[in-house]
């Protein structure tokens, strides 16, 4: 039983955390109704998750793969039937943000029973809905990993409630979640074993980790993939072109470790991360947890893993909030008072500095004043026909079998594999765009209208609704 002082703090972190979820679900709401979301990658879930709560195969068009050789997202198949209810990207993106905001509460949890005191288990859940990453998650919406958060967390809580079983069950629901979750989950069920004290769970935990990681990246994603091959193990080409190669390249390159620790923008990765929840630092064996998903995302020549603003914290955000409850309950412990009063006023005051240097505060989308004409155009699109659409434009109509992200499929952009052949355009019923983003695709534009294959079927200047025109022959 929790004394009055540790339920008000509960009451608290929980309350803040409803407001949190309120807030931040309506802002992500509002950015994809604002068409301020993407094909890439709110577009791709929202068609995957739609075929799957369908039951038809989830080739998802938007990325030219089937949703599974693009990662390893079998968690998706349990949002599916949510996704039937409530058909729409709005669907995932709460579903995402309520995964982050009851992360607040396992966390305030969790530090309770690492020994931290009311003020200290209610800071480490405020921090975690503080840090810049976890609003980030908002405003890239929606992709599967979040959903490691909540179960990683919950499965150290039920661990120190010693409900094992419900842990192992966490941690395996959260592997599958992506393939490289088993990064995070080795070195965690390690940790669970050396600083929990939990031997054979901990090896179990581990265990599995390592046995679906190894799924994933040798059996399911080859399986999956058109080539045979893993898809974005390019962007690990600089250390070599396999699993295994890549790990032979880690101690080979020495080049490439001296430019990863002197690189400014991986620093203040690492620092941003950390200290936006400074407790986590008097918990530092936690936070080794996180080394190996750190090395595969500074080490990546994928920018986008080594920027805090995208999906590929997830998993370090685990990392720096479990080692910031226990950091917490060490705090709680120091003798000398004034040590204590300090390390409480770092806590708050330089997680502050770190959010307003870090977090999507002017980033948030403004009223669109386009919205009702964008809306009337696609609401011009039946429900089933084939649709080629500008990117922002995609998870408003994804909800189809067919559903390309324009210039797809009358010219390769991002589409599949290397070698990935085009669908026929000639099945293209609709293209919805908007032509002052088209870039050095308005020729095309231009092309289908003088083919006389299209007309302009609806136009509200930048916003054109293009129609095949033989496709009323077999309507």
């Amino acid at each position: 039983m929790m004394d009055r002082s540790f339920r008000l703090g509960w009451a608290g972190t929980v309350l803040l955390a409803f407001v949190w979820s309120v807030v931040f679900a309506v802002r992500g709401v509002f950015e994809q109704l604002r068409f301020h979301t993407h094909a890439f990658d709110l577009g791709i879930f929202t068609q995957g998750t739609y075929l799957l709560s369908q039951l038809k195969e989830p080739f998802v068009t938007v990325r030219g793969l089937h949703l599974f050789a693009d990662h390893s997202s079998y968690i998706l198949i349990l949002i599916a039937p949510i996704y039937a209810l409530a058909p729409s990207s709005g669907t995932l993106i709460v579903i995402s943000v309520i995964a982050l905001g009851v992360s607040a509460p396992i966390a305030f949890s969790i530090a309770r029973r690492a020994g931290a005191g009311p003020l200290l288990s209610t800071l480490t859940g405020v921090l975690v809905l503080v840090a810049p990453a976890v609003q980030w998650h908002v405003r890239n919406p929606f992709h599967p990993e979040v959903l490691v958060i909540p179960l990683a967390l919950a499965a150290i809580s039920l661990l120190q409630r010693n409900r094992d079983g419900w842990a192992i069950a966490a941690i395996v629901l959260a592997l599958t979640a992506k393939e490289d979750v088993g990064l995070l989950v080795v070195p965690l069920g390690l940790a669970v074993v050396f600083l929990m004290h939990k031997c054979r769970v901990g090896y179990i935990i581990s265990a599995a980790g390592l046995i679906a990681f190894l799924l994933n990246f040798y059996v399911l994603l080859p399986a999956w993939s058109p080539t045979g091959d893993l898809l974005y193990s390019y962007r690990y080409s600089h250390l070599g072109d396999s699993p295994m190669g890549i790990l032979v390249g880690l101690v080979t390159s020495p080049d490439v470790w001296f430019e990863t620790i002197t690189d400014p923008k991986k620093i203040w990765y690492v620092v941003a991360l950390v200290f936006a929840m400074p407790l986590s630092v008097f918990a530092s064996r936690w936070l080794l947890v996180g080394i190996p998903t750190l090395l595969a995302n500074v080490l990546s020549l994928h920018g986008y893993q080594y920027e805090i603003k995208w999906q590929y914290t997830a998993s370090l955000i685990v990392v720096v909030a479990i080692a910031g409850a226990f950091g917490a309950g060490r705090v709680e412990r120091f003798q000398n008072r004034t040590l204590k009063i300090v390390s409480i006023g770092i806590s708050l005051i330089v997680p502050i500095v770190i959010w307003i240097a870090a977090a999507p505060i002017r980033d948030w989308a403004k009223p669109h004043s386009d919205f009702d004409r964008i809306n009337t155009m696609l609401a011009q699109i039946p429900s089933d026909d084939s649709v080629s659409a500008w990117t922002s434009f995609v998870p408003h109509v994804a909800n189809r079998e067919e559903i390309y992200l324009f210039p797809n499929p009358f010219l390769s952009y991002n589409y599949g594999a290397d070698d990935t052949v085009l669908p026929d355009p000639s099945t293209i019923e609709w293209v919805v765009l908007r032509l002052d983003s088209l870039r050095e695709f308005e020729w095309i534009v231009d092309d289908l209208i003088e083919s006389g294959d299209y007309e302009v079927f609806y136009e509200d200047l930048p916003f054109v609704l293009l129609h095949r025109v033989d496709s009323r022959a077999f309507k």
